[in-house]
């Protein structure tokens, strides 16, 4: 999860938007990393509070307007498109998207994490398609930061990648597969972070038939 959990407190409402949400659980967690930089950064970013998929859940439906920095909760849900369901609600409470890699062809999960800024193919997307890198060396390292802690020296190979996701086909010019293994990170295949989302419009995300897709 986010941050260390140390206590619960009930708010008496939370207003987004014209949605006003009643007596809302809040975990008080202590963002802190223990690694300087990204600490710094984090008091830097100033993050007061994370809307988590339990409070998004309920609306029905989002759409995230990125073009026009709006988030918006319509009064009718749209109509069920053919391609629904492509997401679920893991075990783990996460929202996982159900992609086709444009590399391998294969059908691969990917975690959607508006947090993440980033997107990159994870270690355990490597071990399950080394075939597909055979010969090449990774020379490059990155080290990772944020409000899932901190990460130093991940070795990373850069690709080209391409990708489907209901029925349209996008295209990654420059993102990185990591080779090595971050702890508690190998149980999906793709991190797609807002780098990714943002180069659409819009995106819309549909919890009553569990679908999303880009405008």
């Amino acid at each position: 999860g986010i941050g260390k959990s140390e206590e619960i407190a009930f708010v008496d409402s939370v207003k987004l938007g014209d949605v006003t949400f009643r007596n809302v659980p809040f975990f008080i967690n202590d963002f802190k990393t223990g690694n300087e930089k990204v600490d710094e950064k984090l008091k830097e970013i100033d993050i007061n509070c994370v809307i988590g998929n339990q409070m998004m859940m309920p609306l029905g439906e989002i759409c995230f307007d990125f073009k026009n920095m709006q988030l918006t909760i319509p009064h009718a849900m749209s109509a069920e498109p053919a391609f629904a369901p492509n997401f679920f609600y893991s075990p783990e409470h996460l929202f996982m998207v159900q992609i086709t890699d444009g590399l391998s062809g294969n059908r691969i999960k990917a975690l959607l994490d508006s947090g993440a800024s980033e997107t990159n193919l994870k270690y355990h997307y490597y071990k399950n398609h080394e075939n597909l890198f055979a010969g090449r060396v990774a020379n490059d390292s990155i080290n990772v930061g944020g409000l899932g802690g901190a990460h130093i020296g991940i070795k990373v190979l850069p690709t080209y990648w391409s990708y489907e996701i209901a029925g349209n086909e996008y295209k990654a010019d420059s993102i990185y597969i990591e080779i090595t293994s971050i702890q508690n990170n190998d149980s999906y295949d793709c991190l797609f972070g807002l780098q990714t989302m943002t180069c659409h419009n819009k995106m819309r995300l549909n919890f009553k038939d569990m679908w999303i897709r880009f405008e």
